[in-house]
């Protein structure tokens, strides 16, 4: 962390550690309001939420209203949808596949085909290819020899 002491715990990877880091007072209290403040809007659009508006007319403050950034970076997929809500898929893109979790993928992919009676071969389809990337930019579909 740039704002904190040289002596203190090393943050790293891609996920949102540092971010987090930075959002909470308690864990980089040297870090500026502003950055404190980026960090909090970007970490509620990460988990779906929208963030709030700079109005001063809005009910309430940020100081009002505390957020409590252990929940809201961990909410699952709600229950219930609304009509015409949906989560951000960045949220989800944050960072590349491990191992597993692409065999993982392979595997539903494989069920999938296999279940609904389609050729392996639709697996290198174009606009298949073209969805997938869509969803996780760092998923590449197998090919139907590998499935």
């Amino acid at each position: 962390c740039n704002y904190c002491p040289d002596g203190s715990e090393l943050i790293e990877h891609r996920d949102k550690r540092c971010i987090r880091h930075l959002a909470k007072l308690e864990l980089c209290p040297n870090a500026p309001e502003a950055v404190r403040k980026e960090a909090l809007i970007l970490l509620m659009q990460n988990a779906g939420l929208e963030a709030p508006s700079d109005n001063p007319d809005s009910a309430g403050s940020s100081q009002d209203n505390p957020i409590d950034l252990d929940e809201a970076g961990n909410e699952g997929v709600p229950k219930k949808r609304r009509l015409g809500g949906q989560s951000a898929i960045a949220g989800y893109m944050v960072r590349a596949m491990s191992q597993k979790e692409k065999e993982t993928a392979d595997i539903y992919l494989l069920r999938f085909l296999v279940h609904a009676g389609i050729a392996f071969r639709a697996s290198e389809h174009p606009y298949l290819e073209a969805w997938a990337h869509v969803l996780r930019s760092t998923y590449n579909l197998p090919s139907r020899y590998v499935l």
